[in-house]
């Protein structure tokens, strides 16, 4: 007879690869690219833009991520996976955003002319590919409802207030350190 460690220690890499069979990778792959590309375009809008375009771009995509963090623990919740395995995977998810956060912000601090520009393409590029490609075929494979518009509409207004409070508060709290001395 075997050591009861041994068998124990086998039935445990039994029951964690027949629980990771049951993974949704279908929705996990995507969902891990858009959080990476995600993070990506945060360091760029940080290293291209301003202080600002990199907090709204944050928020923003903050936002995104509350939900298809939601989505993805629920995908995940009925496959009937233990948490011991789903929470570890679902706090995998911010990681990505910041990790790519980071080398988006690293690559485009050290690039320069045509380099730069064409980082800032594709940030540009992936951005309006996520859009159009996973925000926009979603929307149409349900039926139209009144307060999915709303929230629609929501999400630009809130966005829009943000840039104005950016403004207003630029105005009444001018940065010491960008004035010039007479």
């Amino acid at each position: 007879p075997a050591p009861p460690d041994r068998s124990r220690s086998a039935r445990m890499k039994r029951s964690l690869l027949h629980f990771i069979k049951k993974l949704p990778f279908g929705m996990l792959v995507p969902v891990s690219t858009d959080a990476s590309m995600d993070g990506l375009l945060i360091g760029i809008a940080f290293v291209a833009g301003n202080l600002s375009a990199g907090l709204i771009m944050s928020i923003a995509l903050a936002i995104e991520m509350m939900f298809l963090g939601i989505s993805t623990s629920m995908a995940i919740q009925r496959q009937h996976i233990p948490k011991v395995i789903s929470i570890p995977i679902c706090l995998m998810l911010p990681q990505l955003i910041l990790i790519f956060a980071f080398i988006g912000a690293s690559v485009l601090s050290a690039l320069s002319g045509p380099a730069f520009v064409a980082m800032l393409s594709f940030g540009l590029a992936a951005l309006l590919f996520l859009v159009a490609d996973e925000l926009l075929v979603e929307a149409h494979k349900s039926p139209d409802k009144w307060w999915i518009t709303i929230w629609f509409y929501f999400g630009f207004a809130f966005v829009i207030v943000l840039q104005k409070a950016e403004v207003f508060w630029d105005k009444y709290h001018p940065d010491p350190s960008s004035s010039s001395s007479l």
